[in-house]
């Protein structure tokens, strides 16, 4: 599949009202009780190093594909995902639908809501 029919694909699904979303305030309240869960953000390790959700794994989408083996979704949870903007976490829960996987959901407003939000961001140390 390329990359063009893979973006059409994720932005079909979100049109669709396939794509579940989780809110700002949910994800917080999980983070902050110390709720296990599979927080995976999609964007460039240099994106993730300048800023991330608290408690993210950095899979850079362009290495979803391979790393795929690593994406085990917490039973209670499934996996959430995010991006900068929504564009690669769409691309992203498509390709994790395609691997067999479901209980997907991507994080409201994406990275720049949250930052936008004012709320807890972790750098690199």
């Amino acid at each position: 599949m390329t990359a063009v029919s893979t973006l059409i694909l994720a932005v079909a699904a979100i049109v669709s009202g396939q794509s579940q979303q989780i809110s700002q305030q949910e994800l917080l309240q999980r983070i902050e009780s110390k709720q296990e869960m599979l927080l995976i953000d999609v964007r460039t390790a240099g994106e993730f190093r300048m800023g991330r959700v608290p408690g993210a794994v950095n899979i850079p989408l362009n290495e979803l594909a391979e790393r795929l083996g690593e994406v085990r979704p917490h039973p209670d949870t499934g996996v959430i995902l995010y991006c900068e903007t929504g564009r690669r976490a769409g691309i992203a829960e498509r390709m994790l639908r395609d691997a067999g996987l479901d209980n997907i959901r991507q994080l409201e407003g994406n990275m720049s809501a949250w930052r936008q939000s004012e709320l807890p961001i972790e750098k690199a140390k």
